[in-house]
């Protein structure tokens, strides 16, 4: 297994976002997304997620330097992946206001949950480990 911070997954699509996942302690993973995020590029996220399903029991989605092209098409993959149980938890990380208000309008934040920060998702892991919280929760 990759030490803590170690990149265990780079990929990256001509014109379209790229990738770089990051084994942190606790079981988690942190995706960090930049660039486009379009349809091709949300298929490739799912690919990638999935693929650390196998060392990891939750997935942190950092969309911070992502442009969000389509929320609609974003609301699919994630209900995908969240339905899907083979995969680990995931969750949403985008601090950017506007980002978030269009999340939330396709309706992300109904199906998954979205922090502002990835100290937040990964505080909300060890609350929940330690008895104090719920965990990830979407919003209802």
């Amino acid at each position: 297994m990759p030490a803590i911070g170690d990149v265990v997954s780079r990929f990256e699509e001509p014109g379209g976002a790229r990738f770089v996942a990051h084994h942190r302690e606790n079981g988690v993973a942190v995706v960090e997304v930049s660039g486009a995020l379009d349809r091709p590029s949300l298929d490739d996220l799912t690919t990638v997620v999935c693929g650390l399903g196998a060392s990891c029991e939750h997935v942190v989605v950092d969309l911070d330097l992502a442009t969000i092209i389509d929320a609609r098409t974003t609301l699919r993959s994630v209900v995908r992946l969240a339905l899907d149980d083979t995969t680990p938890k995931v969750c949403l990380v985008c601090g950017r206001v506007t980002a978030r208000i269009l999340l939330d309008r396709a309706g992300v934040s109904a199906v998954v949950p979205v922090f502002q920060s990835v100290g937040d998702a990964l505080q909300a892991v060890v609350m929940e480990r330690e008895g104090f919280g719920r965990g990830w929760q979407a919003e209802p």
